[in-house]
This record gives structure tokens, C-alpha cells and sequence, in this order.
């Protein structure tokens, strides 16, 4: 209309922002008219209505029911136990399936990697432990050294946290689903959910700034994330500690918009040794910020490429074979590999040149392709890692990270997520819902080439179009990820990362290698 003044998505979030939640403001929102509701809501709907229900069927529907998370009585965050080993010391206890611990040895307990899974902690004498029982009973158990014969798991509801700490009202319900849907890693489904929430009247306040931070990111605004980020941390983390509600979204914001403060602080917060791992990397990321070239580094390493080493890689025995079957690599020195094992099975290669190189450009010419339906996973994996960091990891943990990743590329498939590309490197692993723009990336290890090569029938290289190029670089204090030509995530590398290794890894794919090779780059 003439005259009228519209506010727009990206101008709503930041009027969204400008109002807190308190009595008198949940009163006036609650007294809009609909349509005003509607004009000044600062999220999109991007879901029809149809295509919102089936997303939401995927969740437990217990923890989107507003009474039923209000009554309970499990932690917000803590580790469930998946099973007991009969007769083991946790079973005899009564520590049993469904369990919950949210305290080990005096603190709160979280992740399922911290304490009990780190190398040497079965040796303490005493170790107590408090959980609670999937009927709310809350019990202490007392272990002496060895093994407690428990297989267990994260168990977060932060849905609960979010409704203490909001009002109820007729947007509870979609705000569940915000919190699944965050959790679930959909944000069509995030932004729909919190689109909703706001036409039912929802008030702003430090939660609903949380998530439209998020939002803004997606959006690729950063200014905006930055804006609302500060008025939630206006807001919350007052006494020094972030609540840990908050903490995964404040790693994505912090990365997001620069603030190596704040990712400083919520990495600390994580207390475990990957989280160690991260911190090692912070000083780097904070200078590179502030000083780094963005040219391409595949553009400045050009004409500085040395002899392919790849004739003469060897295995690396780094105390992950304890863990893991390592393959050797002699089968990947003449550039080409074919694989398609179905899960348990894998294929997993550690190598590194002879000689310990700095400074490499790996470069991968092939394809994929599924060999069965997306179950736990499907997906291949190339790493180029800092050998020595990887080796420290093997002594104190005893699961697969990638955070001795210098450079990563990496596509998984599976129910959950469906078909996802993974580019990392250092702390920082980037997520590509990839569907069907990914084809660009190459299906060219179709089912039937897999099912004539098992047979003999066909070589892995024969007859393939339209597959993917990957290169991998690390140059001075630098990685870069280049797929086909395009150079899509460069970051910093801590400077102390000296010898480099790679990591090939395929369970559930097909990987068709056709031509691969491995140079040292001279050094400016």
C-alpha cells in the first residue's frame, strides 16, 4: 500500500530483538490482532503444512508434549546407559538400561566421552557416580577400578531447559519442535517452528534471540547474527558461566561472526580433551582473522608442486590401530583404489610420505556411490591430519574425532540427515545439505558398476563420466578444501602442526579412485 511501511525478514529479526521479555510486553503481544502478528513475524515459513507434519513425526512425541516435559524429573543433560553387561559391576549395582548419569566423581557429567571412556580413568580406587532411573529415581553408586560393563550415549533434553526458562503459552508446542529441529540439524523446520511461534504470540526474550541468531547466520548476515548474539549474551552467562543449553549454538555464532573471545569461553566450558584439542588451535584462528590474505591458497602454490610422493607412502603406527583396523596403503601407491564394503566392515588407511612434509597438496580424481540404503551411516572420508596431534589423541581417547583434521572432505548418508557433504578443518567442520544439487559432485560408482566389478564383469575406472575432484592443501600457516576447481573453505593451521598424514575412509559408499596424487609444496 502507499505509504505503508513493511518491514522485511532481516529489519523484523533486529525489531524482534529490540523488545525483551517481561509482563508488559507479553501482555501487548498477546493483544496484537493477528494480521499484525503475522506482518512483523521476523521468521520465514518454509515448510507447507504437509511437509511440517511429516518432519515432526520423526520425533519422540513424548518431548514434544508441553505437560510431559514440565513433569519430568531427567536431567537436562547427562549419559545414558544403552546396556549393561550382565553380571558386570554396574549391572550387580543396579546401575541397569535407562539409567542416566549427570554426576562422575563430584561433576557434572554430559558427554559420554568425558571420564569413563578416557584412557586411564578405570584405575582410580573409588569413583562415584550419581544417575537417575527412567522413572525419576535418583541413586548414588560407588565403583572401585576396572571396567563398569556399560555401553552408553548422550542424553540431552535441552527442550527442558527451554520451557523453565520461557513462558508458556500457545506457542509452547512449536517450540519444541524449534528445539528438535535445532538439535536435529533442519532448519527449514527450525525457521518454520519459530515462524509459528511468533504468530501465536510468542514474546521475545534471550531464547527466541538465541535461535534467531542462528537464523541470521543461515541467512549469511552476519551483522545481524552479531547484533542479536550480543543481546543474548546481555542476557545470559552473567555470573561468568554459559548455560550449557546455549553453548553449542555460541560455538557455531562465535565462529560465524569472528568473536574468538566467545569461542575461547564456550569451547573451555565443554571440559574434555577434544575440547583441550580446540583451545591448542584458538591464538592462530585469532590472528589469521585479523591479518590473512584471502586469495586462494591453490592459486599461490601454484608452480611450487614437487614429484608425487605417493609411491612412497608408508603406514602410520600411531595407536589408533588399537582401536581400529588400519589397512595398508600399498594398495593406493599407484594412484587408483576401488572399495564398496557394507558397514560393519570399512576401509580405513593412515599414511604419510617417507619423509615428513610440511606443507601438501593431496589431489583426488573419482566417484561414489551408494552400495546399500542410508542406514547409521554411509559415507567416505579423505583427511589430511597433523599426525603428531592425532598420535596424543590415541593416548588419551578411545573414539574416532577429526580434530586433528588440517583439511577434510567428507559425505555421509544416511536416515537421519540424508546426504551430507562435510568440509572441515582445525575446529571447524562446515555441514552442506547437499540432495539434489550435489549431483555436480559425481554418482558415478552406480549400483550396477559395483555390482559388475564384485563379479569381475568391469574395472573401476572403466567407462566413468561426471566425477568428483578434491584437493587438499595445507601452505604455511593455511588449509584450503577445492572441490572441482572451486575453492570452498580455507582456514588457519596452527603453526606448531608440522609432519602432515592422510586418512582415506569408505563404509556403506562405493569410492572409485581413478587417479590420486601427493606433492610436497615449496615454501615461500
Amino acid at each position: 500500500m502507499p505509504g505503508e511501511t513493511r518491514i522485511t525478514p532481516p529489519a523484523a529479526l533486529l525489531a524482534f530483538a529490540m523488545c525483551w521479555c517481561s509482563p508488559v510486553s507479553i501482555a501487548q503481544e498477546a493483544s496484537k490482532p493477528e494480521a499484525a502478528k503475522q506482518e512483523n513475524n521476523p521468521f520465514r515459513s518454509r515448510l507447507d503444512d504437509a511437509e511440517y507434519e511429516r518432519r515432526i513425526s520423526r520425533f519422540d512425541p513424548s518431548r514434544l508434549a508441553v505437560d510431559k516435559v514440565q513433569e519430568s524429573k531427567l536431567p537436562d543433560f547427562g549419559v545414558i546407559v544403552n546396556d549393561a553387561t550382565p553380571d558386570g559391576p554396574a549391572a550387580k549395582a543396579g546401575l541397569l538400561k535407562g539409567w542416566i548419569i549427570d554426576r562422575y566423581k563430584g561433576d557434572d557429567y554430559w558427554n559420554h566421552h568425558q571420564g569413563m571412556r578416557a584412557q586411564g580413568d578405570n584405575d582410580d580406587a573409588l569413583r562415584e557416580i550419581e544417575a537417575v532411573s527412567p522413572e525419576g529415581e535418583r541413586k548414588t553408586f560407588r565403583f572401585g577400578p576396572g571396567k563398569l560393563g556399560i555401553n552408553t550415549s548422550n542424553a540431552h533434553r535441552p527442550e527442558q531447559y527451554v520451557l523453565r526458562n520461557t513462558p508458556i503459552g500457545a506457542w509452547s508446542l512449536e517450540l519444541l519442535v524449534a528445539v528438535q529441529a535445532w538439535h536435529d540439524n533442519d532448519h527449514e523446520l527450525l525457521e518454520t517452528a519459530l515462524h509459528r511461534c511468533v504468530a501465536h504470540g510468542m514474546p521475545p526474550g534471550p531464547i527466541s534471540h538465541y535461535y534467531a541468531a542462528i537464523v541470521s547466520l543461515d541467512r549469511g548476515d552476519k551483522a545481524q547474527a552479531k547484533i542479536l548474539l550480543d543481546r543474548v549474551l546481555a542476557h545470559v552467562g552473567k555470573d561468568g558461566v554459559v548455560p550449557r543449553f546455549y553453548r553449542p549454538g555460541f560455538r557455531t555464532l562465535a565462529l560465524g561472526v569472528g568473536d574468538y573471545g566467545l569461542l575461547r569461553k564456550a569451547i573451555a566450558e565443554q571440559e574434555g580433551f577434544q575440547e583441550e584439542l580446540q583451545a591448542e588451535m584458538l591464538e592462530p584462528w585469532e590472528t589469521w582473522a585479523k591479518t590473512a590474505l584471502k586469495e586462494s591458497l591453490i592459486m599461490r602454490a601454484k608452480g611450487k608442486e614437487g614429484a608425487n610422493l605417493l609411491p612412497g607412502i608408508v603406514t602410520v603406527k600411531d595407536g589408533w590401530e588399537k582401536f581400529y583396523r588400519i589397512d595398508d596403503p600399498a594398495v593406493l601407491r599407484d594412484g587408483t583404489h576401488f572399495a564398496a564394503k557394507s558397514p560393519p566392515d570399512y576401509d580405513d588407511y593412515c599414511f604419510a610420505p617417507e619423509k615428513p612434509v610440511k606443507n601438501l597438496l593431496w589431489e583426488i580424481h573419482g566417484g561414489y556411490g551408494d552400495i546399500q540404503s542410508p542406514g547409521v551411516f554411509n559415507e567416505i572420508a579423505f583427511y589430511l591430519v597433523d599426525l603428531k596431534r592425532r598420535k596424543t589423541a590415541a593416548e588419551r581417547m578411545s573414539y574416532w574425532t577429526p580434530l586433528w583434521t588440517v583439511a577434510g572432505f567428507r559425505i555421509r548418508n544416511d536416515v537421519k540427515y540424508g546426504r551430507t557433504l562435510y568440509l572441515s578443518a582445525g575446529i571447524n567442520e562446515i555441514e552442506i545439505p547437499t540432495k539434489r544439487s550435489f549431483t555436480r559432485l559425481g554418482e558415478s560408482a552406480t549400483a550396477e558398476l559395483v555390482k559388475q566389478v564384485r563379479e569381475g564383469k568391469a574395472e573401476a575406472t572403466a567407462g566413468r563420466k561426471g566425477g568428483f575432484t578434491v584437493q587438499l592443501v595445507r601452505y604455511g600457516n593455511e588449509a584450503e578444501v577445492v572441490i572441482d576447481g572451486v575453492p570452498c573453505l580455507r582456514l588457519p593451521v596452527d603453526p606448531s602442526v608440522g609432519e602432515l598424514g592422510c586418512v582415506v575412509h569408505s563404509s556403506g559408499m562405493a569410492v572409485a579412485i581413478d587417479a590420486m596424487n601427493l606433492r610436497e609444496l615449496k615454501a615461500e
